[in-house]
């Protein structure tokens, strides 16, 4: 996806003030008890710009704004409605651009498979304006690959970036983000993935063949939120709508079984961190059905942050994902994982020789 440098440094800034923690924490209660009561204390007291900011960054204006009542501050409830409505007129474009890529991918004779934000904001949440997206996701097997890049190119896109496993794709006719409201012409990048494989505790896990062979298509898709969510929930923290994410993909006991053979014991802890920031997520068989770990791995888990609150903003995540992993040879390969990846530094940086030095001054020094 496309980064703002500038306005990435402001929201983490931002989000190290007591105000984003305190309205962060109060908020899951909230979205928990589907009720807006725990949370309004909190967005009285503060100031409107934070409780605005804090749902921008949560990702959750539309689900505060299906929850307000007259109570609410008008400058509140009013950027909860509008933040909303432009989210549901960006997800009208992603839907004009899933729609012509189907179309594309039809005609080429070309396997159409999109990925998580694109199957939950159409086909989980029962209005799009609920869940903002920032790009399209798209599985490509290997042979289709460069065929899908052309369909790409064809309709606009250039490559921008690219890694291993991901080719990411951009316009030039996207605008440039100047605050952290969504606007509905925001770019909407394409991330043409060959697998969907994610590094988690010196692990390398590997999804792909669950999306292509796997016939329960949301068991597929539980076990690719819960890997994307661990390093999250694990280091800085996760979003609440990404917590929300999970209360609309079922999950049951064949789910956790699959999750355990997957992930071993962080089946446990990702799950865990999880039901404590949103009790009532998953449902007793599933929980009933993973594996716990030892008292002492237990208590590891539930040491990381989960919910991102701007207090674990700056720990080293290699520091928080070492104290987890399982083997010398899980901690050796996390230490090699441990450099920022090329993908992410060209779209921050450029193609600078200094940006790895960029980063880590922008990454530590205080603000």
């Amino acid at each position: 996806m496309s980064l703002h440098l500038p306005l990435h440094l402001e929201a983490r800034r931002r989000r190290q003030t007591p105000a984003f923690g305190r309205l962060s924490r109060v908020a899951a209660v909230a979205l928990a008890a589907r009720s807006l009561d725990p949370l309004l204390p909190a967005v009285l007291e503060e100031s409107a710009d934070d409780a605005v900011f804090f749902a921008r960054i949560h990702g959750i204006s539309g689900l505060l704004d299906s929850l307000a009542d007259a109570r609410v501050p008008a400058t509140v409830a009013e950027a909860w409605r509008a933040d909303r409505a432009r989210v549901g007129a960006r997800a009208a474009r992603f839907r004009d651009d899933l729609d012509r890529l189907r179309r594309r991918a039809s005609e080429a004779g070309l396997a159409f498979h999109p990925l998580k934000g694109a199957l939950l904001a159409f086909g989980k949440y029962p209005d799009p304006s609920l869940r903002p997206a920032a790009d399209i996701d798209l599985l490509a097997e290997e042979p289709d690959f460069e065929a899908w890049s052309r369909i790409l190119v064809e309709e606009g896109y250039f490559a921008q970036t690219e890694s291993p496993d991901v080719r990411v794709f951009f316009r030039t006719d996207f605008r440039t983000p100047d605050s952290f409201e969504e606007h509905p012409d925001n770019p909407r990048p394409v991330e043409l993935h060959r697998r969907v494989a994610y590094r988690l505790l010196g692990r390398r896990v590997d999804l792909t063949e669950r999306y292509l062979t796997d016939p329960d298509r949301d068991r597929a898709l539980f076990l690719h939120l819960l890997v994307h969510a661990g390093p999250a929930l694990v280091g800085r923290g996760l979003r609440l709508v990404q917590f929300e994410d999970f209360r609309h993909v079922s999950a049951d006991a064949d789910s956790a079984r699959s999750a355990v053979a997957l992930l071993h014991d962080a089946a446990w802890g990702i799950s865990a961190l999880i039901e404590r920031t949103l009790p009532g997520t998953f449902t007793a068989a599933y929980l009933d059905a993973l594996a716990p770990p030892s008292a002492r791995r237990q208590r590891l888990w539930l040491a990381r942050p989960g919910l991102v609150t701007g207090e674990a903003e700056r720990e080293v995540l290699f520091l928080a994902e070492a104290r987890l992993c399982r083997t010398p040879r899980e901690l050796l390969s996390r230490c090699v994982d441990a450099f920022p990846e090329t993908s992410f530094l060209d779209r921050a940086y450029g193609a600078s020789p200094l940006r790895l030095l960029r980063y880590y001054r922008d990454r530590f020094s205080p603000r």
